[in-house]
């Protein structure tokens, strides 16, 4: 499309709304990975689980790759456990699985 046919876009604004157009582009972000192409849920709680001891003993050891937040559930059926924000159900049966 023309900007000579779009009424009220003059060379000016047209500047303005390409460099604002230019810095909204430049902050995107990588698409996220869905939780099957993450790491299974067990993997996760006890890679949380290695690195609190760590920790916990002074030896902490960081991990890289996508980032997930990890915490201490303080509602509902997984109240108390640690659990992989975002990932509740797959918590869910991994404990499940655990208690069996």
């Amino acid at each position: 499309m023309d900007r000579k046919s779009v009424a009220g876009i003059g060379p000016r604004r047209l500047a303005m709304l390409r460099v604002a157009l230019s810095q909204m582009l430049a902050r995107i972000r990588p698409i996220r990975l869905g939780p099957a192409d993450e790491r299974p849920v067990d993997v996760l709680l006890d890679v949380d689980r290695e690195y609190r001891a760590k920790v916990k003993a002074k030896e902490l050891r960081t991990i890289g790759e996508a980032q997930r937040t990890i915490v201490a559930e303080t509602r509902g059926v997984l109240a108390g456990q640690r659990v992989v924000r975002g990932r509740e159900r797959e918590c869910l049966s991994v404990y499940e699985r655990a208690g069996s």
